[in-house]
Formats: structure tokens, sequence, C-alpha cells
């Protein structure tokens, strides 16, 4: 799949050509105006408990929840995983709680590092720590609960995400603002993205120092964003490329399910070609050392980049990646984070 660079709406087909900057600016400051209200009695929410998954599937989940509470005027509360999930992960990602409800943060990161807060969820863990782990571990309807754990402020002014909707059927242009309608999904969700994924903090210097990093940094450097005041790289590529094993696709991938694998660099390259891309500077991710090693000795019309990462533990196992990877360190999330952002650098993304 090409695609325009899916973290950058600047970069996106439809986005207005007179003023794309104002626009941008715009519909930042519609999100702050209805996320960063007051949490009182005018304010509705909707609770979404933490995902168990993957680093990318965790936050485009994530993202799905925002985007329905952006479409029903409600601020995005954020709980921990269910009893269920955290016991299905705790062996490797250790306790789960309100304070830290995302397995792939280490224990000294807080979630405001990475995401975004609502005013409420500022507010409520603040004032109701305890009722939110409550009402995160047990996947019963939230909104049927509130006044049980003792938030009667929130009663007729919540809705629980997860039971209320339907993540493969409730995103549609309707959930876009009529203002901004015209401009299509994907530059929303990249203009949601940008919003609510902040690097910020000691992850962002853990990012910007890290010595993969390195070689990206001393050229360009990373800064950050005056919008958002989120750490981003400011080197750009002409095409970003990932190519994706592990536990999809590599030898040991789990088979439950249906999809194309691109088993090779040369593969991958092919495919670009026969979209009519045949040269250009090229950001190379993947979670195969074998991919990797296949960039650094193929002679391209592509100038190809990659990070420097230890790759061999991706490839280690035969399960799924939220089950195997020990998560002790935010490792795995700042080495999945450094790709994603360099990724979302390039002008057009395939994978």
């Amino acid at each position: 799949m090409v695609r325009p660079g899916t973290l950058d709406p600047s970069n996106v087909r439809g986005q207005p050509s007179n003023n794309p900057a104002a626009t941008l600016r715009a519909a930042y400051s519609f999100l702050e105006s209805l996320h960063q209200q007051p949490c009182n009695t005018n304010v509705r929410v909707l609770f979404k408990r933490m995902p168990t998954f993957g680093v990318s599937n965790d936050l485009n989940s994530i993202i799905r929840s925002f985007a329905i509470a952006t479409r029903d005027r409600r601020q995005l509360v954020l709980l921990p995983p269910t009893a269920r999930d955290r016991g299905k992960v705790a062996e490797r990602a250790g306790t789960l709680g309100v304070h830290r409800p995302w397995h792939w943060l280490s224990e000294d990161e807080p979630l405001s590092s990475i995401l975004h807060p609502s005013t409420c969820q500022v507010e409520l863990q603040r004032t109701h720590a305890h009722a939110l782990d409550v009402l995160g571990a047990n996947a019963s309807d939230a909104e049927q609960r509130v006044l049980l754990v003792g938030i009667s402020n929130l009663t007729g002014r919540c809705r629980d995400y997860d039971i209320r909707s339907r993540w493969n059927l409730d995103l549609s242009p309707r959930v876009i603002p009529d203002r901004f309608r015209q401009y299509g999904m994907l530059w929303w969700l990249q203009v949601l993205t940008t919003f609510l994924i902040r690097i910020t903090g000691r992850l962002a210097q853990r990012l910007h120092h890290h010595t993969a990093m390195l070689p990206f940094s001393v050229q360009h450097g990373g800064d950050i964003d005056p919008l958002l005041r989120s750490w981003r790289p400011t080197t750009t590529f002409d095409i970003g490329l990932h190519v994706r094993m592990g536990d999809a696709c590599g030898a040991r991938a789990l088979r439950a399910r249906v999809r194309h694998c691109v088993r090779s660099l040369a593969e991958a390259l092919a495919t670009l070609r026969g979209k009519g891309l045949h040269r250009g500077s090229l950001f190379l991710a993947s979670d195969s050392q074998s991919i990797i090693q296949q960039a650094a000795a193929v002679t391209s019309s592509f100038n190809i980049s990659f990070l420097d990462l230890p790759r061999a533990k991706y490839e280690a196992s035969g399960g799924l990646v939220e089950l195997t990877l020990q998560r002790n360190t935010s490792e795995v999330l700042v080495e999945a984070l450094m790709e994603l952002l360099l990724l979302s650098r390039a002008t057009l993304v395939a994978g």
C-alpha cells in the first residue's frame, strides 16, 4: 500500500492550497477547545480502556476512540486495561493500573509523555484514581458503573467506547466536523494523531539522544513542534518503506490470518517501482534483521537509510510480540516510535 506521509497533515491530498497552516491551526484549536475545557458538569466523557497489543495497533485503537469522542463532543478518558488483559501481559509487562495503564511504557514514564491528556483525564486521575482503576478492570459497561465507584457527577454524562463502538464500522466522514469535512478522512485522522500523540519529557530525551538516531540528528536534528510542543525529527524523506516480518510474516509467525507478506527487500522495492517510484531518499523500517542486512548490501537507485537497531528479539519467538517481549523498560516502545516518527517524515509511505 502506498499513501501520503501518515503523520504530517500538511502533506495530505485534499489539504487546502490557499493557507494550509491556518487550516491546521484551526483544527488544532477546535480540538483544544473541546478536550481542554474545564472538567465540570457541562462536559461529557468517553471512556476507553487501554489495549494490550502491539505498539502501532494500540495507538491506532486509541486514535479511533479519540475520533469518536470528538465526533460526540466528549473528552476522552483512558482507563487501565481489563483485569483479563492485565493478566495476559503480566508476566512480561508487570503490574498495570491507573498510574501505569499502558504495558509498553516503563514504570517511570507517565502516559502523558506520549498521549496529550484531556482535562477530565487529569482531573479524574487526581480525584478518583481508584475508581478509574476499578472501571477499567471490569469489562462491563462503565456508563452503568460510575455511580457504584463513586463518580456520581458523571452519571448520564459518560459513554463506554469498548461497549458502544464497533471499531470497523464507526469511522466514516461523519466523524469529521462540518468545517473540515472537505479535506477527507485521511487528513482528519492525521490531525487527530498529531494532536493526541505528543512525545515529551524523558521519553523525548530518550528518542533524541538514542545512539541509533544520531546519524539523523547530526544532519537534521530534532526539535519541539512549536504548535504542539511535541518532539519530532526534522529530517525528511521522499519515501518511507515498512517491511514487517516478526509475528506477522516472519519464519515463525502465527498463521491465523490471511495476509500478503513481502519476503525480501527486492520484492518491496519492485512494488515501489511498479507504482512509478524509481529513485529518491528512502527510510526503511522493519522488525527483521535480514531485511536490514539486505538494505546494507544492496546497490539501488534509492538512497536507503535505516536505524541501526538490534532486531533479533522481534523474530526470536513464534508468539505475538505483546506476549513474548519483556517490558521492564521502554526499549521496545522507543524503537517503535523512532521508526514511526521517521516514517512520518516521508512524503509517501508504503507498507
